[in-house]
């Protein structure tokens, strides 16, 4: 029918060390803002998300690591909340320092964010989801 079937997404912001209220808007609602363009304005059939093997870089080293999306054991909302409205970049730094835990820099974080909520976002919308790491 002309229109658009398959929709790959693969910007990110790749910079560890970005400040983390860029990062989460680039790699978490970035992806999120487009899925949902991509079944409410151009009925997409599927949606194919590139992510990062880093997205799971917080499992306890010398685990195995499998080739799923794992839980957060975070409320990825209350964080993107946080960042936003202006924050000053010492409130930022701090809001950077509480957030990361177990993962070593605002990139590993975004991408498993990305991936748990983009899972939720892709139940709620009935889009077919792959997410490639």
């Amino acid at each position: 029918n002309g229109g658009i079937d398959i929709i790959f997404h693969s910007a990110a912001t790749v910079d560890f060390a970005e400040r983390i209220d860029i990062a989460i808007d680039i790699n978490v609602l970035g992806p999120l803002r487009l899925l949902e363009m991509a079944k409410n304005i151009f009925n997409v059939k599927s949606f194919v998300q590139v992510s990062s093997t880093y997205s799971s870089s917080n499992q306890r080293s010398g685990r195995t690591i499998h080739e799923k999306v794992y839980p957060l054991d975070f409320d990825p909302h209350t964080l993107i909340q946080s960042v936003q409205g202006g924050k000053t970049d010492i409130e930022l730094e701090r809001i950077t320092n509480n957030a990361l835990g177990t993962y070593p820099n605002t990139y590993c974080l975004t991408k498993h964010i990305s991936e748990v909520l983009m899972v939720l976002k892709r139940k709620q919308l009935q889009i077919p989801l792959h997410i490639l790491k």
